[in-house]
């Protein structure tokens, strides 16, 4: 190392300048990197899920493509998958032979002879043509509702086929609301109500599934199974269990044969015939617990998907087969197949019983044929994992749904901009004063200005907090959580140290200029206006946006005086971190929101700012 410095030392002047210019520049974008690394990974973090950001997980997530429904149409298979992804497998070999992308969140799927039909929390309702995939979508409007789409459950669908209705609903707290739609003409008939005939009161209401079945359309709610007349749209029957409060129902599938409407919940079967609800399987009551993760009725029995394979049981709740045996391709969370040849057992979140066979699916786009009456596996199918990856452009829309965060961004507008306008006034009238006009007491007062910023702020907090009280008790004019208030106190804060650094500009104007004005005629006012005004306009420009960030920032007055009408953003950032939330998410983006705004005016007035800063530097 010392070799090194006596080498350079020795090396002539214009190639020591020439390294040294090279170091100075690449510490410099080094350093400014460094500064705006935060600012770009808040930016990044703005569009990751929230449960991405609390997991520690650095980059975006490809989108999860679990099998949510299969179908076989002749020698074709038809896979659709979570991310909203509709494929044609061959039947025979597995291999792909179309696939079209929607690419949607929180999706669901249902079927009739002619369309397959995709909804969404981002796209709303998607109608898919079987035979070329062409599509139509339909945009949903929630019944007029303001939703948080970062906390919708799933989305919920019931076709009816022969009279060319769809039923479209929210897995959503306290959402209500069932969707009619004509499926010829993809317009919204009607808007049903459900909690207007739900006479219970109750304050954690959800619906966790619909079914449609011979002219009935069956809600599952933590309130019953409300049976509802799809013509009519009225509440024709509740169906009630103890169980369903702490457990909500979630899928349901009628049997022709028997007459029974079979449903589960999360370990229970019920069947329910003729106004009686029976409890038919408890997977509790099994040497091992197994969560029920989907069910169907078939002809013979009843497949329930569990998170190791499924079950098969008959109508009378008795257990026929347990499905340990491996059913899936072996992959990795890439959605890769690892393992060519060997499967594994996987949990079943789909299940298509065509007569012995039994067409079941999971995550990672994986799906087997399994033959109930051999009790092997005829055949499997891997779905490529698609190569997009998730970002969550909707974060931005959410902000202002799941507060009124528009609401703070118009009022620090308001209040930080007033505050710097009325700083500016003041602070440009006394500071020329000080500088310009010698009166008894001028000294005393520039050094009382400058110890004024010795105190730290949040000393005065509380003295303020009382004096704000104190104020509306003796006058009745209100302080606290009002725009006058809030700018009258970051006025008050901001004017001593505006003042002392527009001192500087002023001094800077040559006095010349003033003397040879007052010799024009022009009067005291007119040389501040005409003459030191324009002069050290610079300063005052810098000095302003100086006023307004810091305003722009602060947070504990605005925390303690601000209302619920006047709260500005640092106030409004804090309320996606607390005891009822913790959206990281949404707190990026409020902070990239908050961010924006201010990096544009700087851009925008750089050129003052940095002429503002340097032209009171000398003097003359």
């Amino acid at each position: 190392m010392l070799g090194f410095i006596r080498d350079f030392l020795k090396m002539p002047y214009h190639i020591k300048k020439k390294v040294m210019d090279r170091f100075y520049n690449v510490l410099m974008y080094g350093t400014l990197a460094v500064m705006l690394f935060p600012i770009f990974w808040m930016f990044f973090n703005s569009f990751m899920n929230n449960n991405d950001i609390v997991q520690g997980k650095i980059f975006f997530q490809r989108a999860a493509n679990n099998v949510l429904l299969t179908e076989r149409i002749g020698n074709r298979l038809l896979v659709c998958t979570r991310d909203g992804s509709v494929n044609y497998l061959d039947a025979e070999t597995g291999k792909l032979l179309a696939r079209k992308s929607f690419r949607t969140s929180n999706t669901n799927f249902a079927v009739d002879g002619r369309y397959i039909w995709l909804s969404s929390a981002d796209k709303g309702l998607i109608r898919i043509a079987k035979n070329n995939f062409s599509a139509k979508r339909v945009k949903a409007r929630w019944g007029g509702r303001k939703l948080d789409f970062n906390k919708i459950s799933k989305t919920l669908l019931a076709v009816d086929p022969e009279n060319s209705r769809l039923w479209l609903t929210l897995g959503y707290l306290n959402y209500d609301l069932i969707l009619e739609y004509d499926t010829n003409t993809l317009k919204l008939s009607s808007v049903y109500n459900l909690l207007d005939e739900l006479t219970d009161f109750y304050d954690k209401f959800s619906i966790g599934n619909i079914f449609y079945n011979g002219g009935r359309l069956y809600a599952a709610t933590n309130l019953g199974v409300a049976v509802i007349d799809a013509d009519k749209l009225q509440l024709v029957d509740i169906i009630r269990h103890p169980d369903f409060e702490n457990s909500d129902i979630r899928y349901m599938d009628y049997d022709e044969a028997s007459g029974s409407l079979f449903m589960n919940s999360f370990s229970k079967v019920y069947a329910y015939r003729d106004g009686e609800l029976r409890d038919i399987y408890n997977t509790v009551s099994e040497e091992s617990f197994e969560q029920i993760g989907y069910m169907t009725a078939g002809p013979e029995f009843i497949v329930l998907g569990t998170g190791s394979g499924f079950l098969l049981i008959d109508k009378n709740g008795s257990l026929l087969k347990s499905v340990d045996i491996p059913l899936f391709d072996d992959v990795n969370k890439k959605g890769k197949l690892i393992n060519p040849g060997r499967y594994v057992n996987a949990d079943v979140s789909f299940a298509d019983i065509q007569g012995q066979k039994i067409y079941v699916a999971t995550s990672y786009g994986r799906a087997a044929v399994y033959n109930a009456k051999t009790g092997a596996v005829d055949s499997t199918y891997l779905v490529d994992r698609p190569a997009f990856y998730t970002l969550f452009w909707r974060n931005y829309i959410d902000l202002f749904y799941n507060i009124d965060f528009g609401l703070f961004v118009r009022n620090s507008f308001i209040i930080c901009g007033l505050t710097a306008f009325f700083s500016m006034i003041l602070a440009t009238i006394t500071a020329y004063a000080l500088v310009r006009f010698d009166f008894p007491g001028s000294k005393f007062l520039s050094t009382t200005i400058l110890s004024t910023q010795m105190i730290p702020g949040t000393m005065m907090l509380i003295p303020v907090y009382i004096m704000f009280i104190k104020i509306t008790e003796l006058t009745g004019l209100p302080l606290k959580g009002t725009f006058g208030g809030m700018i009258f106190i970051y006025s008050a804060f901001f004017l001593p140290f505006s003042i002392w650094i527009l001192r500087g500009f002023f001094a800077s104007v040559p006095v010349a200029l003033e003397e040879a004005a007052t010799l024009d005629g022009c009067t005291p006012f007119q040389i501040f206006y005409k003459i030191a005004l324009p002069l050290s306009m610079p300063g005052i420009v810098a000095t302003g946006i100086y006023v307004f960030l810091t305003a722009w920032d602060e947070l504990v007055f605005a925390w303690v005086l601000t209302g619920p009408h006047t709260m500005t953003i640092p106030v409004g950032i804090r309320l996606f971190v607390g005891n009822f939330q913790n959206r990281y998410d949404l707190l990026m983006a409020a902070s990239t929101v908050a961010t924006v705004p201010v990096m544009i005016l700087f851009i925008l007035l750089q050129k003052q700012i940095v002429s503002g800063l340097t032209s009171g530097a000398v003097k003359d």
